[in-house]
């Protein structure tokens, strides 16, 4: 007797709820987005063979479910929500309902299951210690916006109201420091050896050497490039080859980050420090 096809699943993920569908007929159900739901869908699922579980990215809503699968063996595929609905789009889905959604994500799934790169959808998603490090990044980035428009409203502001602009700025101030205190005390704990050799290159120092979120790259590389094309050998020799060659400044900037970025890549995937011979530029 031939065993049933692995089922593929997937997840429509809300702030309370999860709605579960999969292929074949096993039934659709939902379940609470917390611990206890977790566990009943991944009892639910140990009774098939399961592909591939998919679901959307929700703004971090998907995390915790998305790694409590991960950690039990099955394979999780997290999209991009434009995926999501090129896909439902292309399906001639035009409705907006929790079970089609879920429907659709388990068609999606399986498309996935049978691309060619299947394997290029599925990748590990970070551990409790890089959520933790990342949260508290997202966090520091508020505080800092937060700040920013808090010292922006104190000079145009009545009197009347700059003793309680002060109070917040200090508060923020403070929590800022607070956090950013945690924050180097995680990394010393957890990712002392990544720190110390991202560090031994000219550029990527102090605070700058921590970030998280594409706009938190875009940032942190901007200001490390930069100060890299003035004390960094290669990055400033690469740079100046730019310039020369009729480069516009910000053209030669963004290649500058784009290298120091593949640089810094190939570092840690090989555990190598900074070695100026290795990385430098041919004239």
């Amino acid at each position: 007797m031939s065993q049933p096809n692995p089922l593929c699943v997937g997840i429509d993920v809300s702030k309370a709820t999860l709605d579960i569908a999969a292929s074949s007929d096993v039934a659709q159900f939902t379940v609470s987005n917390d611990s206890d739901g977790f566990n009943a869908i991944i009892t639910g699922l140990r009774r098939h063979s399961v592909a591939l579980v998919l679901m959307e990215a929700t703004g971090g809503l998907e995390v915790a479910v998305a790694c409590s699968l991960q950690a039990e063996g099955f394979e999780v595929a997290v999209v991009n929500p434009r995926q999501a609905r090129d896909f439902a789009r292309a399906m001639g889905y035009l409705a907006k309902t929790d079970r089609i959604d879920a429907r659709v994500l388990t068609q999606m799934a399986e498309v996935i299951n049978r691309h060619p790169e299947r394997k290029r959808f599925i990748r590990a998603l970070p551990d409790a210690e890089r959520q933790a490090l990342a949260a508290m990044v997202v966090r520091r980035r508020q505080l800092i916006a937060m700040l920013v428009a808090e010292r922006n409203r104190l000079y145009p502001s009545h009197p009347q109201n700059k003793k309680s602009i002060n109070t917040i700025i200090k508060a923020l101030e403070d929590e800022l420091a607070r956090l950013e205190k945690d924050m180097n005390s995680h990394i010393r704990n957890h990712f002392k050896e990544i720190a110390e050799r991202l560090s031994s290159i000219k550029g990527v120092r102090g605070r700058r050497t921590i970030f998280g979120g594409r706009a938190g790259v875009r940032s942190a590389l901007y200001m490390a490039a930069l100060v890299a094309t003035r004390f960094n050998p290669v990055i400033k020799t690469f740079y100046v080859r730019l310039l020369a060659a009729g480069k516009a400044k910000k053209v030669a900037l963004v290649a500058c980050m784009r290298k120091l970025l593949t640089i810094l890549n190939a570092m840690l995937r090989k555990n190598e420090e900074w070695d100026e011979s290795y990385h430098h530029v041919a004239p």
